[in-house]
């Protein structure tokens, strides 16, 4: 997996309830650019790292909510009997392990099956680390690469494309179709990486600075915001348009034939909010409905972290 992937994959997650506006204005981009240098001042190794954490979690979590009561899933041994864990392994069991075992054929031998895929796990903790980067900022040119990021948030695949490049990873076929059943390895480490995120001081101020900028919109409520959109370009049009004029009654023409050439793009701005709102509301949902929808099925996994 590239690191301009884990960039855009681990900066998408911090975009739960919106979508990045840069369509607003000609500058929009180099804004969010500029907000994230001086906020989300996490370095490339922070960024790995935190994935790397992800996906410990994410196989440590499915591993246990695999696990029967009878069977010691040592590496979560702490969670045994508490309400997360019972949450959680319901939601793995029902949601995923029982629909792969009836989609596989394996109705008959799930016992064989649940040992096979808790063997794996417990295989794949003990692996060394597949993500890592250097002790360095990110790049203006990998922050650009995010703001114009159109890709889904689909990982399973990128996740295990790096296990196959360790030396001791035993590749498993049903473990692996498992792991790929509805994104679940995916969609797991996710969950966590927005989990550590945003607990992070730094990622509050991010999205903080972002809403203060009208740049990051709740696409959930088109009507609200395209309002909100509206007044704020709006305004911006009057300002100008009072600058422009007060230019030409000071004679600085060249000015104010450089304010008036502004003007119209403002008028388009305008113009265009609403579809341009709805191409980000449906942008928004291809890339990350199925892994809202993880998220609010698998909530309480959140409580892990604590």
């Amino acid at each position: 997996m590239s690191f301009n992937t884990i960039i855009n994959t681990a900066l998408s997650t911090l975009l739960k309830e919106g979508a990045l506006a840069d369509f607003i204005v000609d500058k929009a981009g180099n804004k969010a650019i500029t907000i994230f240098q001086n906020h989300f001042t996490f370095s490339a190794f922070e960024i790995a790292k935190s994935y790397q954490d992800s996906y410990t979690y994410a196989i440590a979590a499915i591993g246990a909510g695999l696990a029967t009561p009878e069977q010691n899933f040592s590496f979560l041994q702490k969670l045994t009997h508490s309400k997360v864990e019972r949450e959680f392994a319901e939601q793995v069991e029902q949601l995923y392990f029982q629909k792969f075992a009836a989609l596989h054929g394996a109705e008959l031998d799930q016992k064989a099956l649940r040992n096979q895929l808790i063997d794996n796990i417990k295989r794949l903790s003990k692996l060394p680390p597949i993500f890592s980067a250097d002790k360095r900022k990110l790049t203006e040119s990998e922050l650009a690469a995010f703001i114009n990021y159109k890709g889904g948030l689909a990982i399973t695949d990128l996740i295990l494309e790096q296990l196959h490049r360790l030396p001791d990873y035993l590749a498993d076929e049903t473990v692996e179709a498992f792991f790929r059943f509805e994104d679940l390895l995916g969609n797991a480490t996710l969950f966590f990486l927005h989990e550590i995120f945003r607990r992070d001081q730094r990622t509050q101020e991010t999205i903080a600075a972002l809403q203060r900028e009208n740049l990051l919109l709740d696409v959930r409520d088109i009507k609200a915001t395209q309002a909100q959109l509206v007044t704020r370009l709006q305004k911006q049009l009057d300002d100008q348009h009072a600058s422009a004029m007060q230019a030409m009654k000071l004679g600085q023409f060249s000015q104010a034939s450089q304010l008036s050439s502004q003007l119209e793009g403002l008028q388009n701005a305008i113009k265009d909010v609403p579809a341009n709102l709805q191409a980000a509301q449906v942008a928004w949902q291809n890339t990350h409905q199925d892994w809202l929808d993880f998220a609010q099925r698998f909530h309480s996994w959140g409580d892990l972290l604590n």
